[in-house]
């Protein structure tokens, strides 16, 4: 038999070079007859800070000619997975991250100087239009002015 572009013909045995091949053949130890599991990617984690989980799919390949003759006999990869992308936000923190976000999605500019300066904050801070001007709160600023004195001292 012959096989080109997905056709099969038949040719007469003294065309034939060589041995001809058998008509089954056992697969043991041949990789390319055996079920074996495969997998995709893993998920992103669930959550974006603190423990979550993420998946996968996980499924058994199975041999082209005689699928239905094979089992994947190796142990099942995991399709679940515990994740933690890292520690989570005090409310204070989130709560900042939102309004930075919210500000900057309006596309605001802060004052470099003047009232939004960190040094200035106290003064400011307070006055009607403060988140606006300069992109944060007053609170942000305490801690930003904190975490510099704590760095020179």
């Amino acid at each position: 038999m012959k096989s080109f572009m997905g056709r099969t013909t038949k040719t007469k045995k003294s065309l034939c070079r060589g041995r001809r091949p058998a008509k089954k053949q056992s697969c043991t130890g041949l990789s390319r007859c055996a079920a074996k599991w495969e997998t995709t990617e893993w998920s992103d984690c669930s959550v974006t800070c603190g423990r979550g989980s993420r998946t996968r799919d996980v499924y058994c390949k199975l041999p082209a000619k005689y699928p239905n003759s094979y089992i994947c006999r190796e142990n099942r990869p995991l399709q679940y997975q515990e994740c933690s992308p890292g520690d989570c936000m005090s409310k204070e923190e989130e709560d900042e991250m939102r309004r930075k976000e919210a500000i900057r999605k309006q596309g605001c500019k802060p004052l470099s100087r003047g009232p939004c300066e960190p040094s200035m904050y106290q003064t400011f801070c307070t006055l009607p239009g403060y988140e606006q001007i300069c992109c944060t709160t007053c609170d942000a600023q305490r801690r930003l002015v904190q975490n510099e004195l704590a760095g020179r001292g």
